[in-house]
């Protein structure tokens, strides 16, 4: 059934429960047809504007997962 509503948008997801509306769930939030409809957030514009900057990344994931192998795991040769 088609929404009368002039303020939804033909396309979007929306919830209901028993009729009434609900809040979405956070796949719902991932997974509507409008949910890449808002501006960039504050967060992402600051990791676009760093990366264009050149700085670069300052996760260690690489290097721990560098030792994990060399030690934890055992690789041919690493004790």
């Amino acid at each position: 059934m088609a929404s009368t509503d002039p303020t939804v948008r033909k396309g979007t997801t929306r919830t209901s429960t028993d009729g009434e509306p609900a809040p979405r769930l956070p796949h719902e939030h991932d997974e509507s047809s409008d949910s890449g409809q808002s501006e960039p957030r504050d967060v992402i514009r600051q990791a676009h504007d760093d990366v264009e900057s050149g700085k670069t990344e300052t996760d260690r994931g690489e290097v721990t997962d560098e030792l994990y192998r060399k030690t934890l795991k055992g690789e041919p040769g690493s004790r």
